[in-house]
């Protein structure tokens, strides 16, 4: 289906947002670098971040201590690139065709989380995260769909020795509209639009996205 690949997209930028709502703190920063340690981009602060715990770092690589081949530092868990815990995610998805030219799709995902036995020397725990995502599209033409779709997502409070830590419950709604043309056997142009409809504890945004792709 021609939006399957926009979806894969998504729920990589979703993963990435998940992963940042269940963080919280002041001295807080994303950053992305690929399996060498290389920095790529990073959110404002990330690199006084850096700055302050290895002054003498100077980039492009990440310091031995946040490279994905360091290890977690129970001292500094807010830059530290291990966890120190154990995730497990399960997805189940269905799809159906209806009639001629609608396909309806649904996906259902569970993050488990297992505990930080040393975060800062407390026993940090998480409660699961669930999510649900709905599409439903049309074939307007065998080169043009629409779509219809609903982000859900709920859960993933945490706990920091045995008590819940307030505001990190998740409760977030996001619908959105895309539309689909493949100029070519090779090439597609997607236009998405999105907003949350409802949001607690999560980022309350509006997304819009105009992409080319080109399948090699």
């Amino acid at each position: 289906m021609p939006h399957l690949a926009s979806s894969v997209a998504i729920n990589q930028i979703r993963t990435l947002q998940a992963l940042r709502e269940t963080l919280g703190g002041p001295r807080l920063a994303m950053a992305v670098c690929d399996q060498h340690g290389t920095l790529h981009c990073a959110e404002p602060g990330f690199v006084d971040l850096l700055l302050t715990e290895w002054p003498q770092w100077t980039g492009p690589g990440l310091p031995a201590g946040l490279s994905p081949q360091g290890h977690d530092d129970a001292r500094h868990p807010d830059v530290s690139a291990g966890a120190n815990r154990w995730a497990a995610t399960f997805l189940y998805k269905y799809t159906r065709g209806v009639g001629k030219n609608w396909v309806l799709e649904a996906s259902l995902e569970a993050q488990f989380y297992g505990n930080n036995h040393n975060y800062l020397g407390n026993n940090l725990q998480q409660q699961p995260l669930y999510r649900l995502q709905a599409f439903a599209s049309y074939d307007f033409t065998p080169d043009t769909y629409g779509a219809l779709r609903l982000y859900h997502s709920r859960g993933g409070a945490l706990r920091l020795n045995g008590q819940e830590l307030p505001d990190t419950r998740q409760n977030s709604t996001q619908l959105g509209v895309e539309l689909g043309h493949w100029l070519s056997k090779q090439d597609q142009l997607l236009l998405m639009l999105a907003r949350n409809a409802h949001t607690t504890n999560s980022f309350d945004s509006s997304q819009a996205m105009l992409r080319l792709v080109h399948v090699f």
